[in-house]
């Protein structure tokens, strides 16, 4: 029964999950390594490493990281306008604040019209009753708001390190070295030819183990961060929805 009376918030958690589809899509086609190249400086016997970042993969990648929050996002706008039995358009909404007294004065007032069971709901998922500026909340409105003005900002991050693969007679040897934290385009660096290397007899080929990260969320890949959103928005709509039981 609920669904119907929450059509636009339900329509817009689909299309956040379509949005997601499409990036994983983009992912599994793109290896996160791209723009990584290496070459062998053999006087000074050290290989040597270069990263140009995909700049239009990643503008890419941030336009649908974007669509999908703001899907999962207004969701939640969606779901209080559907609930409020008289909603004004101009102050109307699913407010998210970082302290109790801001919630008092300005978050409040946007859901005074929903039944008491709603309001409770969302009063508890607000950030200062879960985890601050770390809860899936505040998370989820910040980067909304973000993605208002600017691009989501993605980096490449390491996940693993460098590994070198040697190759001699059907054999090989594998040297794995870590990364220097975030790459950043145009990153260059050098990592000594181990003492069996032997440029004219083996063969060498590379693995980077990279992620990709938004710089304002270090630490959190981007397909993990954006299912957790996405779930989150699902499971608020669903706890709103049940209200109307």
């Amino acid at each position: 029964m609920s669904k119907p009376q929450l059509e636009g918030a339900w329509a817009k958690i689909e299309r956040a999950k379509y949005h997601f589809e499409q990036l994983q899509f983009n992912f599994a086609r793109h290896p996160h390594s791209e723009g990584f190249v290496f070459d062998n400086d053999l006087q000074a016997r050290q290989h040597i490493f270069t990263y140009t970042a995909p700049r239009q993969r990643f503008i890419d990648y941030a336009i649908l990281s974007g669509e999908i929050i703001s899907q999962a996002r207004t969701a939640l706008e969606h779901a209080v306008y559907a609930l409020d039995p008289n909603p004004d358009p101009f102050y109307n909404g699913f407010p998210v604040v970082l302290n109790s007294t801001e919630y008092k004065d300005k978050g409040r007032p946007k859901v005074k019209r929903l039944d008491t069971q709603a309001r409770a709901i969302i009063k508890g998922l607000q950030p200062f009753n879960n985890g601050g500026k770390d809860s899936l909340l505040w998370i989820l409105h910040d980067m909304w708001n973000t993605d208002k003005h600017k691009l989501l900002h993605i980096i490449a991050a390491d996940f693993g390190g460098l590994a070198r693969n040697y190759y001699r007679e059907g054999r090989f040897i594998q040297r794995t070295t870590g990364l220097p934290g975030k790459l950043k385009d145009g990153a260059a660096f050098e990592i000594d030819f181990p003492d069996f290397y032997d440029p004219a007899k083996m063969r060498v080929d590379v693995e980077v183990m990279l992620r990709l990260e938004f710089d304002t969320r270090p630490g959190q890949p981007i397909d993990t961060l954006l299912a957790q959103l996405v779930d989150f928005a699902e499971d608020t709509v669903k706890q709103l929805a049940a209200t109307l039981s």
